[in-house]
Protein backbone atom coordinates (compact mmCIF):
# COMPACT_ATOMS: atom_id res chain seq x y z
CA UNK A 1 0.00 0.00 0.00
CA UNK A 2 1.23 2.91 -0.59
CA UNK A 3 1.10 6.21 1.32
CA UNK A 4 0.84 9.66 0.43
CA UNK A 5 3.46 11.70 2.62
CA UNK A 6 2.27 14.44 4.87
CA UNK A 7 4.05 17.35 3.64
CA UNK A 8 5.77 16.21 0.07
CA UNK A 9 7.86 19.47 0.02
CA UNK A 10 9.39 18.35 3.75
CA UNK A 11 10.28 14.53 2.52
CA UNK A 12 13.83 13.24 4.53
CA UNK A 13 16.15 11.71 2.69
CA UNK A 14 19.78 10.03 4.26
CA UNK A 15 22.62 12.57 3.75
CA UNK A 16 26.27 11.53 4.57
CA UNK A 17 27.36 9.10 6.98
CA UNK A 18 25.38 9.32 10.03
CA UNK A 19 22.17 7.93 11.33
CA UNK A 20 20.19 4.66 10.39
CA UNK A 21 18.71 1.80 12.35
CA UNK A 22 17.52 -1.36 11.19
CA UNK A 23 14.05 -1.79 11.57
CA UNK A 24 14.24 -5.24 13.25
CA UNK A 25 15.48 -3.41 16.21
CA UNK A 26 11.70 -2.96 17.10
CA UNK A 27 10.00 -5.90 15.14
CA UNK A 28 11.91 -8.65 16.66
CA UNK A 29 11.54 -6.92 20.29
CA UNK A 30 15.27 -6.08 20.83
CA UNK A 31 14.15 -2.76 22.07
CA UNK A 32 11.48 -4.23 24.18
CA UNK A 33 14.46 -6.00 26.09
CA UNK A 34 16.21 -2.78 26.91
CA UNK A 35 15.53 -0.22 29.58
CA UNK A 36 14.37 3.09 28.88
CA UNK A 37 18.44 4.61 29.22
CA UNK A 38 19.57 1.49 27.12
CA UNK A 39 16.87 2.30 24.45
CA UNK A 40 17.73 5.60 24.30
CA UNK A 41 21.86 5.29 24.42
CA UNK A 42 21.42 3.28 21.25
CA UNK A 43 19.55 5.58 19.10
CA UNK A 44 21.52 8.27 19.81
CA UNK A 45 24.88 5.67 18.94
CA UNK A 46 22.98 4.83 15.69
CA UNK A 47 22.77 8.55 15.23
CA UNK A 48 26.00 9.49 15.64
CA UNK A 49 28.07 6.65 14.19
CA UNK A 50 29.90 6.62 11.66
CA UNK A 51 28.53 4.22 8.26
CA UNK A 52 30.55 1.59 10.25
CA UNK A 53 28.64 2.03 13.29
CA UNK A 54 31.67 3.76 14.66
CA UNK A 55 31.69 6.95 17.24
CA UNK A 56 34.36 8.43 19.04
CA UNK A 57 31.93 10.01 21.78
CA UNK A 58 33.24 9.47 25.22
CA UNK A 59 30.89 8.30 27.68
CA UNK A 60 31.22 11.75 29.83
CA UNK A 61 29.91 13.38 26.95
CA UNK A 62 26.98 11.14 26.03
CA UNK A 63 25.83 11.18 29.53
CA UNK A 64 25.80 15.22 29.26
CA UNK A 65 24.27 14.87 25.81
CA UNK A 66 21.84 12.60 26.67
CA UNK A 67 21.38 14.15 30.50
CA UNK A 68 22.21 11.25 31.77
CA UNK A 69 24.42 10.34 34.90
CA UNK A 70 27.58 8.72 33.42
CA UNK A 71 27.27 5.68 35.71
CA UNK A 72 23.88 5.01 33.91
CA UNK A 73 25.17 5.98 30.86
CA UNK A 74 28.04 3.07 31.73
CA UNK A 75 25.14 0.52 32.47
CA UNK A 76 23.46 1.05 29.03
CA UNK A 77 26.08 0.52 27.30
CA UNK A 78 26.86 -2.94 29.37
CA UNK A 79 23.22 -4.01 28.49
CA UNK A 80 23.74 -2.75 24.91
CA UNK A 81 27.35 -4.87 24.64
CA UNK A 82 25.38 -7.81 26.49
CA UNK A 83 22.41 -8.19 23.94
CA UNK A 84 24.78 -8.07 21.16
CA UNK A 85 23.73 -4.69 19.73
CA UNK A 86 27.14 -3.16 20.48
CA UNK A 87 31.15 -3.03 20.81
CA UNK A 88 32.89 -1.27 22.94
CA UNK A 89 36.40 -0.30 24.06
CA UNK A 90 37.09 2.67 26.54
CA UNK A 91 36.86 5.09 23.61
CA UNK A 92 35.65 3.46 20.41
CA UNK A 93 31.99 2.18 20.29
CA UNK A 94 30.67 0.44 17.42
CA UNK A 95 27.19 0.04 16.60
CA UNK A 96 27.04 -3.69 15.56
CA UNK A 97 24.24 -5.40 12.81
CA UNK A 98 21.08 -6.43 14.48
CA UNK A 99 21.37 -10.09 15.82
CA UNK A 100 19.73 -12.64 13.54
CA UNK A 101 15.70 -13.53 15.05
CA UNK A 102 15.92 -16.44 17.45
CA UNK A 103 18.92 -15.50 18.88
CA UNK A 104 18.72 -17.28 22.45
CA UNK A 105 18.96 -15.21 25.13
CA UNK A 106 22.10 -16.75 26.68
CA UNK A 107 23.56 -16.00 23.70
CA UNK A 108 22.50 -12.67 23.29
CA UNK A 109 24.15 -12.23 26.49
CA UNK A 110 27.84 -13.18 26.03
CA UNK A 111 29.94 -10.35 24.54
CA UNK A 112 30.24 -9.99 21.20
CA UNK A 113 33.66 -8.68 21.58
CA UNK A 114 36.59 -9.41 24.20
CA UNK A 115 37.14 -7.34 27.39
CA UNK A 116 39.72 -3.73 26.44
CA UNK A 117 41.89 -5.83 28.87
CA UNK A 118 41.95 -9.52 27.10
CA UNK A 119 45.21 -10.31 25.23
CA UNK A 120 45.22 -9.88 20.82
CA UNK A 121 45.22 -12.65 19.21
CA UNK A 122 49.18 -13.83 17.74
CA UNK A 123 50.15 -11.96 15.09
CA UNK A 124 50.61 -13.35 11.64
CA UNK A 125 53.50 -11.16 10.83
CA UNK A 126 55.11 -8.36 12.55
CA UNK A 127 54.30 -5.07 12.55
CA UNK A 128 56.25 -2.08 12.99
CA UNK A 129 55.15 1.24 14.78
CA UNK A 130 55.26 4.01 12.86
CA UNK A 131 57.33 7.10 13.33
CA UNK A 132 56.30 9.92 14.26
CA UNK A 133 57.16 11.67 11.04
CA UNK A 134 54.99 9.26 9.68
CA UNK A 135 52.18 10.24 11.55
CA UNK A 136 53.03 13.77 11.35
CA UNK A 137 52.79 13.55 7.63
CA UNK A 138 49.30 12.12 7.97
CA UNK A 139 47.83 14.49 10.02
CA UNK A 140 46.60 17.01 8.09
CA UNK A 141 44.79 14.21 5.84
CA UNK A 142 43.12 12.90 9.10
CA UNK A 143 42.35 16.38 10.03
CA UNK A 144 40.00 16.17 6.75
CA UNK A 145 39.12 13.28 6.89
CA UNK A 146 37.21 13.42 10.44
CA UNK A 147 35.93 17.04 9.38
CA UNK A 148 33.80 15.04 6.79
CA UNK A 149 31.90 13.43 10.14
CA UNK A 150 32.98 16.08 12.75
CA UNK A 151 31.53 19.25 10.72
CA UNK A 152 32.57 22.56 11.93
CA UNK A 153 33.46 20.99 15.70
CA UNK A 154 37.54 20.31 16.30
CA UNK A 155 37.93 16.97 16.95
CA UNK A 156 40.11 16.31 20.02
CA UNK A 157 43.91 15.35 19.34
CA UNK A 158 43.64 11.73 20.40
CA UNK A 159 41.40 11.28 18.08
CA UNK A 160 43.64 12.98 14.77
CA UNK A 161 46.23 11.22 15.91
CA UNK A 162 44.62 7.79 16.12
CA UNK A 163 43.67 8.34 12.76
CA UNK A 164 47.24 10.10 11.51
CA UNK A 165 48.42 7.00 12.96
CA UNK A 166 46.17 3.95 11.17
CA UNK A 167 46.97 6.14 8.04
CA UNK A 168 50.62 5.79 8.30
CA UNK A 169 49.59 1.74 8.62
CA UNK A 170 47.69 1.87 5.56
CA UNK A 171 50.42 3.14 3.51
CA UNK A 172 53.11 0.65 4.73
CA UNK A 173 50.66 -2.58 3.71
CA UNK A 174 48.08 -0.95 1.41
CA UNK A 175 45.18 -2.52 3.61
CA UNK A 176 42.55 -0.55 5.52
CA UNK A 177 43.79 1.60 8.37
CA UNK A 178 43.59 -0.14 11.91
CA UNK A 179 43.07 2.20 14.54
Amino acid sequence: MRVEPLEPRRIRYPKGAYGWIDLRIVTEDHIQALDPSSALTYLFLCTVGNREGISFWSRSRMARTLSLSLETVDAALLALTGAGLIAATERIVQVLPVPARGTSQSAALQPTTPPPTAAPPPATHARREPSEEEIRNQESQARADIARFYGARAPSAGVVRALARSLALKGEDGGPPTI
